[in-house]
């Protein structure tokens, strides 16, 4: 009997988390150039690079000037959002020989970049185990 006990105890253990539908809105679109580009990480590997495979999703929608929205089904957790706005469809961030963006560019919690983007932490947010929104601003040169 205890081994009945034991066996159904693992498995609801075992049972898959479920995932919630995070929402996110990307405003400031200035135009309807292009596409916009949304990145989910679950970690700082990568981050804020939108063409990292450690992304764990990825969107790629028409620009329309002013906002533009996106959702994901994801599992509870810490999670960071970048966002870009690809005018020029680059497949990556337009930048000048800086390295500074010339492309719209944002982040979840739409921390302010100084001397480069903003870390991981910087823009990570906790995913509940409900739907959740977050909108992020995009901010151009």
């Amino acid at each position: 009997m205890k081994a009945v006990w034991a066996a159904l105890v693992l498995i609801a253990m075992a049972a898959p988390v479920q995932a919630a539908t995070l929402t996110v809105t990307i405003a400031t679109v200035r135009n309807a150039s292009g596409l916009v580009e949304i990145c989910l990480f679950s970690g700082p590997s990568g981050f804020p690079d939108c063409s990292a495979d450690p992304a764990v999703q990825r969107r790629r929608l028409p620009a329309t000037p002013g906002t533009v929205q996106a959702t994901f089904d994801i599992p509870p957790g810490v999670y960071a959002v970048t966002v870009f706005h690809d005018e020029k469809r680059l497949g990556k961030v337009e930048t000048n020989l800086l390295g500074i963006p010339r492309s719209g560019v944002g982040a979840s919690n739409n921390p302010v970049a100084r001397f480069g983007p903003p870390g991981f932490r910087d823009a990570a947010f906790t995913m509940p185990a409900a739907p959740a929104s977050i909108s992020i601003m995009l901010r151009y040169p």
